[in-house]
Formats: C-alpha cells, structure tokens, sequence
C-alpha cells in the first residue's frame, strides 16, 4: 500500500512541474497599445502600460512586470542538496515580460479549458497533470478570448 501511495505521489509531483511551469507569460512587442474604446479619452490611454501590473478579469489571474537586466541564476556548490545542473551562470533577458503572480488554479483552468484534470482536487490549489500540449492549448485559448474581449494588444500573446 505504500508502494502505491509513493507511486501516485510521485507521478503526480511530475505532473505538479507543469503546475510551475502554467505560470503564464504575456510576450510582447514591449510598445504601449491602444485600448479599443470608443471614447476618445479612454482610447488615449494604453491598455496595457508596459511595467504595470494587470489582472485578467475574467480569471482574477495577476500579472507582474519582470523588467529586462541581468542575474545570477544557479546555486553555489556549498549548498546543502544541490544537483550537478544547477551550476551558477549569468542569465541576460533582454526584453522585459509579464509573468502570472502564481500558478493557474484549477478554477482558472476550468473556465478556459471546460474540464479539471487534477489528481488533488480543489478549485484555489493549482492545476496538475496537464502535458505541455496541454498547457499551450490553454495558452493559445487564453490568448484568443482576451483577444476577442479586445483585452489583449495586438503582438502579444500568452505563453508557457
């Protein structure tokens, strides 16, 4: 019984790495753009202002502004558990993003996809067992709903 027990915790803690990974970016051409309101006051400001946090409404999914620069990334070989891979190396991002503040709930999933595929069930804990085909489908629906609610500015997309 512990066997099984282990076996599905671990098969489900790979399926969780996808759970991370659906922290969803929006990849752009980095220029403000212009909302597609009719008011001419509100058309003057830009839909998005690159820097500025967002929430996509309809999924109460936050999204943060990672500016362009340069770090670290890795960990020093003196700590406790490292892995061979995890080498220190300088990481350049050339263009700045927007990244999910967290993961994609099951909920958010739920109300783009239409189904829960979850071992862990629970509509605020995050989606699991999603394959990367999966998660960009989500991302590619994600994409042309906030393009058709004329939410999302023309060259950026939604992305793994």
């Amino acid at each position: 019984m512990g066997e099984s027990i282990a076996r599905v915790y671990n098969s489900s803690m790979k399926n969780l790495f996808f759970a991370m990974l659906v922290a969803l970016l929006l990849i752009g051409c980095g220029e403000e753009v212009q909302s597609p309101s009719t008011d001419s006051k509100e058309s003057e400001k830009p839909f998005v202002t690159q820097g500025e946090p967002f929430t996509i409404p309809d999924l109460s999914l936050e999204m943060l502004w990672v500016k362009s620069g340069t770090f670290e990334m890795g960990s020093p070989s003196s700590e406790k558990y490292r892995q061979g891979r995890e080498t220190p190396h300088t990481v350049t991002l050339t263009q700045g993003f927007y990244l999910g503040k967290h993961e994609v709930t099951q909920s958010q999933w739920e109300k783009v996809m239409g189904s829960n595929p979850s071992y862990f069930k629970g509509g605020d804990r995050p989606v699991e067992k999603v394959s990367w085909t999966e998660v960009t489908s989500f991302c590619n629906k994600l994409t042309a709903s906030e393009r058709a609610a004329g939410r999302l500015p023309a060259g950026m997309t939604y992305q793994l």
